[in-house]
């Protein structure tokens, strides 16, 4: 129980504390943190800065005994996470050799924790779902064993597979991304700018260019920038977006941005609808706005 309220019907629950500006580590008998998502999936977190021997013995196998006794008092999914700087050998093969099918188990290293948190300020909405699945997909599986022969094999697959999930969310991110840096970029022109001198200022912002990275686009001079952000812009119909959305109106290549106590409502709107519909529903609601001819019916 936490403030009368059971654990288990806390979203994230972490089991440290703080005292006088300092945070302490979660006591033993448990796990660090205790996540419950909107799937009804409960994730138990364990994070270690001990990268000895003793990794498996002193952090990480107590966890097993805590999920056991969870299990047997809820029914829910369960999934258990272990955190750490890196995934020694011989704390692999004991989480491939120990897990069970109703206890899927998913490392992270420290700068894979990182990428994930990278790509949050650009997503708006993150299905529990989608994260979910990610870490189902990232598991040390119990068997066949030849799927992961050893800690490098399941590294590279584990690597390749967090950079594509990352990827993805910042491709299904980018619509609303560059249609609110468009506009910011608007107001701080005084409302109204050429489209190349849009362009060229996203190319300078850092905000794009990390962005950018994260879609997988090296570093390159700005010019560079310019052409790949131009590309974009319409290979996605990002500027057709803000006019059908009447964020601002397009007339001789010319961007006017209309008021912002107008945009306010209608950027909220915008936002709220491309992060929460499926794919499928994602363009739909745009219409064919992006990827289309622009039809009446997309442009409501």
């Amino acid at each position: 129980m936490e403030g009368g309220i059971p654990i288990y019907e806390i979203p994230v629950y972490w089991r440290g504390r703080v005292s006088e500006g300092k945070y302490l580590h979660a006591p033993p008998g448990g796990p660090d943190i205790i996540c419950v998502t909107l799937t009804g999936c409960i994730i138990l977190g364990e994070v270690t800065l001990r990268m000895t021997a003793r990794q498996w013995e002193d952090e990480i196998e107590p966890i097993w005994r805590h999920a056991e006794e969870v299990r047997k008092e809820l029914e829910n999914n369960m999934l258990l996470l272990f955190i750490m700087p890196r995934v020694r050998e011989d704390t692999f093969n004991r989480i491939r050799d120990l897990s069970r099918p109703y206890f899927p188990v998913t490392t992270l290293t420290f700068e894979q924790l990182f990428s994930l948190a990278r790509i949050l300020p650009y997503v708006q909405v993150i299905r529990h779902e989608a994260l979910e699945s990610l870490l189902k997909r990232l598991q040390i599986v119990p068997f066949p064993k030849r799927t992961f022969p050893n800690i490098d094999a399941y590294m590279e697959f584990s690597e390749k597979s967090l950079r594509e999930w990352i990827r993805d969310a910042a491709e299904k991110a980018l619509p609303i991304f560059f249609t609110t840096k468009i506009y910011e970029e608007l107001i701080r022109l005084g409302g109204e700018a050429p489209r190349r001198s849009i362009v060229r200022r996203l190319s300078q912002d850092q905000e794009v260019r990390r962005f950018l990275g994260i879609l997988g686009f090296r570093e390159r001079g700005e010019r560079e920038y310019g052409k790949v952000i131009e590309g974009i812009l319409r290979g996605r119909r990002i500027f057709n977006l803000l006019e059908s959305y009447n964020l601002a109106s397009i007339k001789n290549d010319k961007l006017d941005a209309v008021d912002p106590d107008e945009a306010v409502n209608t950027l909220l709107y915008l936002i709220g609808r491309l992060s929460l519909e499926g794919e499928h529903e994602h363009r739909e609601a745009l219409g064919d706005t992006i990827g289309g001819s622009g039809s009446e019916s997309g442009n409501k």
